[in-house]
């Protein structure tokens, strides 16, 4: 029987890659992230300029039930890592001819939005 451990690599230490590795992680593989910056997070970031601070990472967080399976998954809290609310207006968009969108969380008012700006 093949007794050498189970190894698996993962390209990329963005949400997707430390999701993967975390899962891989729980089936008993031995796994190594690669990463090209120098920080793990993907868009999941953020940097200064002078006295500000600013957020780089997305405008939008969708898919939060599979974030908290997979902190459920480890067996840990989420709640002692980050917290989150859902808004009405999830986000707004803002096009070049003045079009303006306000995406709402409920999927009725956001059909609503966009037959009412886009007529479809």
């Amino acid at each position: 029987m093949n007794n050498l451990p189970r190894q698996a690599f993962v390209i990329g230490a963005g949400v997707a890659g430390m999701a993967a590795a975390i899962r891989l992680r729980l089936q008993g593989f031995e796994v190594t992230v690669f990463e090209k910056n120098e920080y793990p997070g993907g868009k999941l970031s953020s940097f200064t300029k002078n006295d500000y601070h600013f957020d780089a990472g997305p405008s939008l967080f969708t898919r939060a039930a599979l974030v908290a399976e997979l902190f459920q998954a480890a067996g840990e809290p989420m709640e002692a890592y980050f917290s989150f609310e859902k808004l009405p207006i999830a986000c707004h968009y803002f096009y070049e001819d003045g079009t303006q969108l306000k995406a709402y969380a409920d999927p009725a008012d956001f059909a609503n939005e966009l037959f009412q700006k886009l007529g479809e």
